[in-house]
């Protein structure tokens, strides 16, 4: 690896998530319930399935367009 690689590498930290923006979230109370319903079903779903992609792990992502 070269010196500019290990200086990016450097500057590499944890994930600070913030548990509290779907809260804030500017969308109806309605539709909320709804999206935490999907990503809960979606949750329960792949811990029951046995499913593998060709690259193990992968191929498990929820992809929505909130408009």
């Amino acid at each position: 690896m070269n010196r500019r690689n290990l200086d990016c590498m450097a500057h590499i930290s944890d994930i600070s998530w913030d548990e509290s923006w779907f809260a804030h979230y500017g969308v109806p109370a309605k539709t909320k319930k709804t999206i935490q319903a999907l990503c809960e079903a979606h949750v329960v779903q792949d811990s029951d399935t046995d499913f593998e992609d060709f690259v193990a792990g992968k191929g498990r992502g929820l992809i929505a367009l909130l408009q």
